[in-house]
């Protein structure tokens, strides 16, 4: 199939090399006009399989991080109510809030990754 190609390659040379300089030069500007496009499509493909693989990774990772929100939530709804119904109990006072803090700040840390990282409408241009 090969050699077949190259065969009418040569035969369209021949025929362009008879018919003068001019129509010569017209086949190399529209080669190199088609060699241009066929890199840019090709540029253009890649472009648009990084973009989609983007996409992906985000549902992904924005998946994992509402079921880490989630996990922590209830961790923390499970523990208030252990304290409050005295199926736990801590002697120092300061136990319960340091924790409480300490999640509500997990929770606000996960959302400022959500909106910087999954959602920057710049690192998918």
């Amino acid at each position: 199939m090969q050699g077949l190609n190259l065969t009418k390659e040569k035969e369209l040379f021949v025929d362009m090399a008879e018919s003068g300089p001019e129509s010569l030069r017209n086949h190399v500007d529209t080669q190199r006009i088609l060699d241009n496009l066929n890199h840019e499509n090709h540029l253009a493909d890649i472009v648009s399989k990084e973009r989609e693989s983007i996409i992906r990774m985000r549902r992904t990772w924005s998946s994992w991080l509402l079921v880490s929100i989630m996990l922590i939530v209830f961790f923390d709804i499970f523990l208030i109510l252990a304290i409050g119904f005295s199926w736990m109990t801590f002697p120092e006072g300061y136990f319960v809030p340091v924790f409480v803090s300490e999640s509500l700040l997990k929770i606000f840390g996960l959302a400022v990754i959500v909106v910087k990282f999954l959602f920057n409408e710049n690192s998918i241009k």
